[in-house]
């Protein structure tokens, strides 16, 4: 049984998600009071939401204890070790690769904090952030990284398709680049990239392929519905990345 504060069965944690957490926690001193289950739901219940962690519902317990489960698993890098097992379950069927950017607007509860790293930059939209997404024509997260929001797309765009070998690579006009096209070649990618109209002799592209490009747009609109992300609240980069592994997760189980 699920309802809005449990959006998956507890059976279906059991099987999938539990062996994971388990494996990845070292537990000193009591045993916890609030189980596996409750806390994991209550944090994609706080990124569905966008509340902060003082106002979760005392269904799932204590708030702070669930907030340092949320902060020590993304220490570890846990939220994206979950989704890398979750995808490898899934085999590939497409040789594509699509990359692209989503900016986010950065809440005032999102500013003022001095340590860690924060990407944030003033665009035409105020103080944003900018996720850079490389993903599988399946959806599988193959990269991704945030900058400031007033960065270009095709100044980061090696570092987005560094671990890309041997795909047709879909990227719209804002990565049109001759050296671009030449690192992807030369990893014997086929770029798959709309030339820019100021361009003196014209690009020739698959259409067909181009067509995937939509896939993208749709995954940035799935994580655009969970509120925590919708607007940037997290103050560092650190945080707002486990929420986007936490999305991707809830993606796959909900």
């Amino acid at each position: 049984m699920t309802d809005r504060y449990y959006p998956i069965s507890e059976e279906f944690f059991e099987r999938e998600i539990l062996p994971q957490i388990e494996g990845d926690y070292i537990w000193q001193g009591r045993p916890p009071k609030i189980s596996h289950y409750q806390a994991f739901c209550a944090i994609l219940y706080v990124l569905r939401t966008g509340i902060p962690w003082r106002d979760l519902p005392k269904c799932y317990g204590n708030w702070h204890s669930i907030y340092m489960r949320f902060a020590r698993g993304n220490e570890r890098g846990l939220w994206w070790k979950i989704l890398c097992n979750l995808q490898q379950r899934k085999k590939l069927k497409l040789n594509i690769v699509i990359c692209d950017t989503s900016s986010f607007k950065v809440h005032r509860h999102g500013g003022g904090q001095k340590k860690g790293i924060q990407s944030k930059g003033k665009s035409r939209a105020g103080l944003t952030t900018k996720l850079h997404m490389a993903i599988t024509g399946d959806g599988h997260v193959v990269e991704g990284f945030l900058t400031g929001g007033n960065k270009a797309d095709v100044s980061f765009a090696e570092e987005l398709t560094e671990k890309v070998i041997g795909y047709h690579v879909v990227e719209d006009k804002g990565y049109d680049s001759d050296s671009h096209r030449r690192n992807l070649e030369a990893n014997n990618n086929i770029p798959v990239i709309p030339g820019r109209r100021n361009r003196k002799q014209p690009i020739s592209y698959d259409k067909e392929k181009y067509k995937f490009r939509k896939r993208i747009e749709n995954f940035f609109a799935k994580l655009k519905e969970n509120r925590r992300l919708a607007l940037r609240f997290e103050k560092d980069d650190s945080s707002f990345l486990g929420f986007v592994a936490l999305a991707c997760i809830k993606s796959y189980l909900c």
